[in-house]
């Protein structure tokens, strides 16, 4: 099942038309992480909330949603 930062993360990622591996590598983590944090399998810490939210232009609020 898919949770709601799942589908963000994807969407946006899509939207702006870059890989995993690119969004991962801006935000200096590997490309497995950043895939389980898309699947919804992890959650990002702080800094890497910021650092993912800053990549995407968005409020850091949308990843730390439940």
């Amino acid at each position: 099942m898919e949770n709601k930062s799942e589908v963000n993360l994807k969407e946006l990622r899509e939207k702006i038309g870059v890989s995993q591996q690119e969004v991962a590598s801006a935000c200096k983590i590997s490309r497995t992480y950043y895939g389980q944090i898309e699947k919804g399998e992890r959650n990002p810490g702080g800094k890497l909330a910021l650092r993912i939210a800053d990549f995407y232009g968005i409020n850091v609020r949308v990843l730390l949603e439940d």
